[in-house]
């Protein structure tokens, strides 16, 4: 169910637990065209980067205290960018959730963006998202600009500042918008690994 400019030429290993996603500090290679995935009731959702000025993937686990935890800032953020040429999709990454799980998840959290399912995990494999909740932004062109932390409130998994001292996806939008490239193209997010939950 894929399609994009140039193939993968590997997928990267998942990890189980929780913690930092610590990786290399590369960005995929790639351009994405369009991206399929599915919406909560299984259909196909084809997004086409390519059409927007930034398209921002959150990857999401419903039972992830710190995925939920920063559901106040994915709010501000789409209201800070949508209006600005920005489309935001929540990601939802278990393979057995049901989708009236999600949907309830994504009405009680009061989620404007969209909510699309990575079941296979295929996605998240292809640009190196390793936890949730980890941020992807792909650019016009359909490259990946930015992936990593929403900010640097989490210093580690149970611990974490008061407030943020960085607010890096923000920064990372901002510079994808004004056609700049993104300072800090990635970073170390805190949270629930995604390669723990395996399907049937």
């Amino acid at each position: 169910m894929w399609k994009w400019v140039f193939p993968v030429s590997g997928l990267l290993a998942m990890l189980g637990g929780c913690g930092f996603a610590d990786r290399a500090s590369r960005l995929p290679e790639q351009a994405f065209a369009e991206i399929e995935l599915t919406d909560p009731q299984d259909r196909v959702l084809k997004i086409r980067p390519v059409e927007r000025k930034a398209t921002v993937f959150l990857f999401a686990r419903t039972d992830c205290p710190i995925s939920n935890r920063y559901a106040p800032t994915v709010k501000q953020l789409h209201r800070n960018f949508a209006d600005r040429g920005a489309g935001f999709y929540l990601v939802y990454v278990d393979p057995g959730q049901p989708g009236a799980e999600i949907v309830a998840h994504r009405e009680a959290y009061a989620y404007p963006c969209a909510a699309v399912c990575d079941r296979d995990h295929r996605f998240a494999n292809s640009v190196g998202a390793r936890v949730t909740p980890e941020a992807v932004v792909i650019d016009e062109a359909g490259m990946v600009a930015y992936r990593g932390r929403i900010d640097d409130r989490f210093v580690d998994f149970g611990s974490s500042r008061q407030q943020p001292t960085q607010h890096d996806l923000a920064m990372a939008i901002e510079a994808v918008l004004a056609g700049r490239s993104v300072e800090v193209p990635v970073t170390s997010a805190v949270g629930c690994f995604i390669g723990d939950l395996k399907g049937e």
